[in-house]
Formats: structure tokens, C-alpha cells, sequence
């Protein structure tokens, strides 16, 4: 079982946040422990209902209920990066109250991946989350931003 790992300068806690922003902070870590442990269904237990995600490189495609596209997309990345691992660089929470992470993210092709042919090359990604939090402390909204073309440059194919 992979562990959640973190960079040495992360620091989780700043002096001044509320304990409810330690409680989201401990959802997002739990997000991201069950990410590297690859459960998906352990990965959605943390989101409302109703939530929403945008894994703003891919546009509209990328965009909807996290049931639907984030649970689709997670699937294929794990199941075409089963070695898939993230470390959190380093986290804050902006002026809007949205909890903001900075993430590593690796792993080595093994199948096809939306639209990439698998070449059993390995990516090591930065990635940006921003997560919104409902008041029972579920992630009511994600938003996922990386570099896509770099992604697929070092995948061999073309953004």
C-alpha cells in the first residue's frame, strides 16, 4: 500500500487557521492518501453528493459531476498508471476560503490513455487542486490544473 508522501518544506498547519480549515486540510490529505493508495470509491466517499469537478486542461470534456467524469478519469489514470503517486508540495488557503494545493504527480504508462499510446514512458506532472467545501466538510467542487502539453510531450505523443 502506497503511502501519502509530502515534500520536506510542506508545512500542513499555519498558526492562524480555524479548525475548520484543519478539517478540510485533513480531507484533502485523505483525498490524496486514498489517491496514492488507488481507491477510487474511498477517493468519492469524500465528496458531496452533488459535487463538481473541472480538470480545467480538458475543457468542457473535463468538466461535470464527480461521480461521473472524476470517477472516470481517476479510473483510467490508475488503471493505465498503476504505479500513479502524488506528493503534496505544498498547500494554502486563498482569499475565498478555497483550499489550494500544490502536487507532484508521477507514474509509468502501461495501457493507452485519452488518445496517448502507451510507450511505457513515465510522467512527473505538477498539478494544482483547489477544493470548496460544504459546511458538513465535503469537497463540494475540485479543480485540477496542469501542463497538459508538457504531460503528453513526456508520454511521446502530442497535446
Amino acid at each position: 500500500m502506497a503511502a501519502c508522501t509530502f515534500d520536506l518544506t510542506f508545512k500542513l498547519f499555519k498558526p492562524m487557521e480555524t479548525s475548520i480549515q484543519l478539517q478540510e486540510h485533513a480531507a484533502a490529505l485523505n483525498f490524496f492518501s486514498r489517491y496514492n493508495e488507488r481507491k477510487i470509491e474511498k477517493m468519492l466517499e469524500l465528496f458531496s453528493p452533488s459535487a463538481v469537478a473541472a480538470f480545467i486542461p480538458l475543457g468542457d470534456d473535463g468538466a461535470g459531476k464527480v461521480e461521473g467524469i472524476g470517477r472516470y478519469l481517476w479510473t483510467g489514470l490508475i488503471d493505465s498508471f498503476p504505479d500513479i503517486s502524488n506528493t503534496i508540495k505544498k498547500s494554502r488557503i486563498d482569499q475565498h476560503g478555497s483550499l489550494i494545493c500544490e502536487v507532484n504527480i508521477g507514474g509509468t504508462q502501461v495501457k493507452d490513455f485519452a488518445g496517448i499510446p502507451n510507450k511505457g514512458l513515465r510522467f512527473n506532472s505538477d498539478h494544482i487542486f483547489i477544493f470548496r467545501f460544504n459546511e458538513q466538510g465535503l469537497i463540494e467542487s475540485i479543480s485540477v490544473n496542469w501542463d497538459h502539453q508538457d504531460l503528453c510531450r513526456q508520454l511521446g505523443g502530442e497535446a
